[in-house]
């Protein structure tokens, strides 16, 4: 997918607020300026909101994300700082034709099988309230899909990610027909278990040792970065063979 660079990217917080349907908040700025929180470059006239004493105040959590200059938020970034972005649309992901669900596995399915058309921003937040859409990294490939879980930036190969369900459903049948109980490895889609993506060593030695074709499976499971690895928790059942079957995308915003 080719990106045209003729005219200049948006912001993620341009985008996403853009893709919502929501108009940017602020007054027109008297001079050319920059946000302080997604960097965007900004004109005179540009919406914009004054930062004060208390606008990264105690409650705010992400200071050490703050590595720009600036002396104001950009209108798009204040009209995202409410619950709803900050909770609701947490678990989504934006492009230029609207908000769509990021929450469930059919959800992350969809995303996945079927990835958006960059420009897009991808974020995944499994805590409370939380500032996310500003801090993350616009994804301009649908080949390597860029998604922020929580602090963490996941980057996540779409061939990869096929190859490996493939790889899981031949090795857990074969698990099956040697009596193992189980699964080949801990799937856990919020990431927070050290044995995530860790394959169990009984699995890896007797299918390894099963076949070439065993020992191939497992590798290709054992190469998945953490990325890969939570779209596999969400992906792994899905019948590659019967695109039919395939979740779609859940349009949010504009509603």
């Amino acid at each position: 997918m080719q990106i045209d660079f003729s005219t200049p990217l948006p912001t993620s917080s341009q985008l996403f607020r853009r893709a919502a349907g929501i108009d940017p908040q602020g007054s027109p700025a008297p001079r050319d300026c920059k946000c302080a929180m997604c960097a965007a470059q900004l004109k005179a006239g540009d919406p914009v909101n004054a930062i004060g004493k208390d606008t990264f105040g105690e409650s705010f959590n992400n200071k050490l994300d703050i590595h720009e200059a600036g002396d104001v938020l950009c209108g798009d970034c204040a009209a995202l700082w409410q619950r709803d972005f900050l909770m609701k649309y947490s678990k989504t992901y934006a492009t230029p034709s609207g908000v769509f669900k990021l929450a469930s596995n059919e959800d992350i399915q969809a995303f996945i099988l079927t990835p958006p058309r960059p420009p897009f921003v991808a974020v995944y937040n499994t805590r409370q309230q939380q500032h996310m859409i500003w801090r993350t990294p616009l994804c301009l490939s649908n080949e390597v899909l860029i998604v922020r879980l929580d602090d963490e930036i996941l980057h996540i190969d779409r061939d990869k990610v096929l190859r490996a369900v493939s790889a899981w459903q031949r090795t857990l049948a074969r698990m099956k027909e040697l009596g193992f109980k189980g699964l080949p490895a801990y799937p856990e889609r919020t990431l927070s278990s050290r044995a995530t993506g860790s394959i169990r060593d009984d699995v890896a030695e007797r299918i390894s040792g099963d076949s070439e074709a065993g020992a191939r499976d497992i590798e290709t499971l054992r190469s998945l970065r953490v990325g890969e690895w939570w779209a596999m928790c969400a992906i792994n059942k899905v019948d590659l063979d019967s695109p039919a079957s395939w979740p779609l995308p859940v349009k949010l915003l504009p509603a």
